[in-house]
C-alpha cells in the first residue's frame, strides 16, 4: 500500500489535471460549437495525462486509504456533465396590463376591444382590478370584428368579447359582473346576499338596459347628415328620446343627490358603467343644466384606470 504522502502527491497532480482538462476542453468547445466534440477532446486528453503516471491508485486501494485516514474522497476527475455552461433562463414576456399581480390567478383572460364603443367599460373595470389581461385591438372600419377568427370567438361580429379560459362572455354588464365577483379582494361588488347587492344590481342594470339604448339613440343621430337630422320623423324621434332621457336623469339625479356613489358606500362596478355611459351624455352636451350628475361623471372618469382605458 503506498503511503499517504504519495496519495496525496497523486491527488494534487490529478487535480492540476482535471483544471488543464477543464480549460481545454471548454477552449474547444467554444472554438468548435460543438459539445459531442468537446467531450471526446476532453476524454482523450484526460486519458493522456493519465498514461503519463502509472501506477495510478486503484478503487481496493483507495477503499483501503479510506479506511485508514490516508485519502478523504475519491481522487479528483473532470467530469464534463457536471460543467456545464449556466445561461440565464428567458425572460418572459410581461403581459400587458397587470403580469404577476401575486393575489391574481396565473392565467391570463383575453378582452377583444374597440375604442368608443361599449368594450371600454369591460376594459375600464380590469384596469381597476389590475388583473392581467390580454388586450386585443380591432380595427372596425377595416372589419377585422368580421374574420373568420373572430366569428369563432363572437359569433355576431360585436366587441366586447372576454375570454377566460373556457369561458366566452360577450355583453358589457355580464362582463363586469362576473369580473367585478372574480376578484372579491378589490371589493367593486358589495358581498352577495347584502341589501346593498340588490341596489348594486339594480344601477348597474339601468344603466346599461335602460339608460344606454336612449344614449345611444341621441348619440346615433347626432351622427347623422344635417339634411337627414332635419326630416320631419327624425325630429319627432329626437324629442321623443329628450323627453326619455330627461325622466331617466331626473332619477338618477335624485339617487346622487347626498352622495358619490350608487351602492355600498364606495365605488363600484355600478358606477363604472353609470359614469361612463353619462359620459356619454355629457359629451353631447346634455349635462349643462344638471351640475350634481356632471360633478359625478367627472369625479369617477379622472380615476386613473378609466384614462388608461380610454388611452
Amino acid at each position: 500500500m503506498r503511503n499517504a504522502d504519495e496519495l496525496r502527491r497523486f491527488a494534487r497532480q490529478g487535480w492540476a489535471a482535471a483544471q488543464r482538462d477543464k480549460e481545454l476542453y471548454w477552449r474547444d468547445r467554444k472554438r468548435q460549437h460543438d459539445p459531442a466534440a468537446g467531450i471526446r477532446i476532453a476524454d482523450e486528453l484526460r486519458k493522456q495525462v493519465l498514461a503519463q503516471k502509472p501506477g495510478w491508485p486503484g478503487e481496493e486501494e483507495r477503499r483501503e486509504d479510506l479506511a485508514t485516514g490516508g485519502v478523504r474522497g475519491p481522487i479528483p476527475r473532470f467530469d464534463p456533465g457536471r460543467h456545464r455552461l449556466r445561461r440565464a433562463p428567458p425572460q418572459r414576456a410581461h403581459r400587458r396590463r397587470g403580469a404577476g399581480h401575486p393575489l391574481l390567478p396565473s392565467r391570463a383572460m383575453k378582452l377583444y376591444f374597440a375604442p368608443r364603443t361599449r368594450s371600454v367599460r369591460p376594459r375600464w373595470l380590469l384596469e381597476e382590478l389590475e388583473a392581467p389581461y390580454d388586450l386585443v385591438r380591432l380595427d372596425l372600419p377595416k372589419q377585422e370584428n368580421q374574420t373568420p377568427d373572430y366569428l369563432a370567438v363572437s359569433p355576431l361580429g360585436e366587441v366586447p368579447a372576454l375570454v377566460d379560459g373556457e369561458l366566452t362572455l360577450l355583453e358589457p354588464s355580464a362582463i363586469c359582473l362576473y369580473l367585478a365577483d372574480r376578484f372579491p379582494e378589490k371589493q367593486l361588488a358589495p358581498p352577495p346576499g347584502s341589501t346593498e347587492r340588490g341596489a348594486y344590481y339594480q344601477w348597474l342594470l339601468f344603466a346599461e338596459a335602460t339608460l344606454a339604448p336612449v344614449v345611444m339613440a341621441l348619440h346615433g343621430h347626432a351622427q347623422l347628415p344635417e339634411e337627414q337630422k332635419t326630416a320631419a320623423h327624425a325630429q319627432e324621434a329626437l324629442a321623443k328620446h329628450h323627453a326619455r332621457l330627461s325622466a331617466l336623469l331626473d332619477v338618477v339625479d335624485a339617487e346622487v343627490k347626498d352622495r358619490d356613489f350608487l351602492a355600498a358606500g364606495h365605488f363600484t362596478a355600478a358606477d363604472l358603467v353609470m359614469a361612463s355611459i353619462l359620459h356619454i351624455v355629457n359629451h353631447l352636451k346634455l349635462l349643462e343644466d344638471r351640475p350634481r350628475l356632471m360633478k359625478y361623471v367627472y369625479l369617477h372618469c379622472q380615476r386613473p384606470a378609466s384614462r388608461r382605458a380610454a388611452s
